[in-house]
């Protein structure tokens, strides 16, 4: 879960971060604190939305963690009333996030990028041997047409 301020977002605005969520397997509702803060009592017990007195909105990721929170640290950067306010992860614990920290995760490289980075890193060693054998044969062949000539 993402929490954010959207107090003088147009409506137009608010529904275009909405499609981008929902293409990126989130949702974002506009909730009552009062009611987030009674269904959050029990199960969260670091809830700091006592403290929020605008309007604010809720995301909800249901694939990869990260992707709402790149969404909507991409939308806060053109829309300067649009506020990340902080935020839930699941874990082995449920974790408090503040604002700072969803905003380095949303500044993580996505999860086929670090695939793809892991990869190179395991490949380029057997990458480099290769190139070395082939070095070796490369210069067998060069000296054997060399030696025809």
């Amino acid at each position: 879960m993402v929490f954010v301020e959207i107090s003088g977002i147009p409506t137009k605005k608010i529904n275009a971060i909405k499609e981008d969520l929902r293409s990126n397997d989130a949702k974002m509702t506009v909730a009552k604190k009062t009611l987030l803060n009674l269904a959050m009592k029990d199960s969260y017990s670091q809830n700091s939305l006592k403290e929020i007195k605008k309007e604010m909105a809720v995301i909800f990721g249901f694939g990869d963690e990260v992707t709402p929170s790149r969404s909507i640290y991409k939308f806060s950067q053109t829309e300067k009333n649009f506020k990340i306010l902080g935020g839930y992860i699941k874990s082995a614990k449920d974790k408090y996030l503040s604002e700072s920290e969803v905003i380095f995760l949303a500044k993580l490289p996505t999860k086929q990028e670090l695939i793809a980075q892991t990869v190179g890193t395991i490949a380029a060693p057997l990458t480099g041997f290769m190139n070395a054998l082939q070095g070796n044969l490369r210069g067998l062949v060069c000296v054997l047409s060399s030696i025809k000539k």
